[in-house]
């Protein structure tokens, strides 16, 4: 168990610095949260893509698919470095971690619990509005705004997590590119697929 606490926490990067997607061109508007008018957001939905990770000096990367409806996700990453799979789920008020290992781990809060099982610090209750391009509704931040009324940039909670690539999917418009940085780690992720469910 202890070799995949020192893996996982290197699990998501390719090595590559990561460059942030913004000119100064697109950097338009700023806007506190609470000053800005956000596009809808599609309340279920699928994204498969691949994500890096640099955190602690180290790299690796992995495969990952989040599916998310109101009350409920899923996100299912498969890495390298030989660690197998690592599966989170949340029903209502529980979350379950599986490693790849076998090992399951159960908790009412998923940060705490990846943290504690994997040495990932990820806010994964935010990130959930934050790789739609969102902010979270219950936090303060700031955002930029380009001339198209898209998200490039977004502060808040500690993070910087920036945009660019968006795609048209069933009338909402979802990045392709994300770039974040904050607790120690910085995380690339490029968007493979879209899938807006009913």
């Amino acid at each position: 168990m202890r070799g995949v606490l020192a893996i996982l926490p290197v699990l998501l990067l390719t090595g590559c610095a990561i460059k942030p997607p913004i000119t100064a061109e697109e950097q338009v508007q700023v806007l506190e949260v609470t000053e800005w008018s956000a596009p809808a957001r599609p309340p279920h939905w699928v994204m498969e893509g691949r994500a890096g990770l640099e955190a602690g000096g180290e790299a690796g990367s992995a495969s990952l698919q989040w599916s998310q409806s109101a009350a409920r996700y899923q996100l299912t990453m498969q890495g390298t470095l030989g660690i197998g799979s690592l599966d989170l789920r949340r029903d209502n008020d529980e979350v379950v971690l599986r490693t790849g290992d076998g090992e399951t781990y159960v908790a009412r809060d998923a940060r705490e619990l990846l943290q504690a099982v994997t040495g990932m610090d990820w806010p994964v209750e935010i990130l959930r509005f934050w790789i739609t391009g969102h902010a979270a509704p219950w936090l303060p931040g700031q955002v930029r705004i380009n001339t198209s009324g898209q998200l490039v940039e977004l502060r808040q909670n500690g993070w910087i997590v920036q945009y660019g690539r968006y795609q048209a999917v069933d009338g909402y418009q979802l990045p392709g590119r994300i770039w974040a940085e904050g607790e120690g780690s910085k995380v690339r992720l490029v968007v493979r697929s879209w899938t807006i469910e009913q």
